[in-house]
């Protein structure tokens, strides 16, 4: 026998093959027992998730929920450094304050911060809050 007689061949009985396969899987009498079997299925899976989630957490371990909740708490403090990061990298540094920034400092500084003798003697100008540490003073 070779090749093209058996081509053929095969291509015919996957031809009919396919036509008998389409017309029984449409059919009620089959589809029926088949929906029946996966619903019952779904069921006994969704039975046998609730049995493990209760077990898991009656033994003290985090369930599937549980570590959701936490990657979700996670992943909003990481959003929140994030943009905290980015609010102090628009703070300019100590040294080298443009006009408009250093007075908007100054300001926030002075509501913060108590007024005492050292604040009267600056000029008005509260201290850098870090300027103790380091025993600068601000001109």
């Amino acid at each position: 026998m070779d090749w093209n007689t058996w081509k053929k061949s095969f291509d015919k009985w996957e031809d009919r093959t396919a036509k008998l396969l389409e017309v029984s899987l449409k059919s009620p009498l089959v589809l029926r027992p088949a929906a029946a079997a996966l619903s019952a299925s779904l069921r006994a899976k969704a039975t046998a998730d609730k049995v493990a989630a209760y077990v898991v957490g009656h033994l003290g371990l985090p369930t599937k929920a549980d570590q959701e909740r936490t990657l979700h708490a996670i992943y909003r403090l990481e959003s929140r450094l994030i943009d905290l990061e980015e609010k102090l990298d628009e703070v300019p540094s100590h040294g080298a304050t443009p006009r408009s920034a250093a007075t908007t400092n100054a300001s926030l500084e002075q509501h913060d911060a108590p007024r005492d003798e050292r604040t009267l003697s600056a000029g008005g100008m509260t201290p850098h809050p870090l300027a103790e540490l380091h025993g600068e003073k601000r001109k």
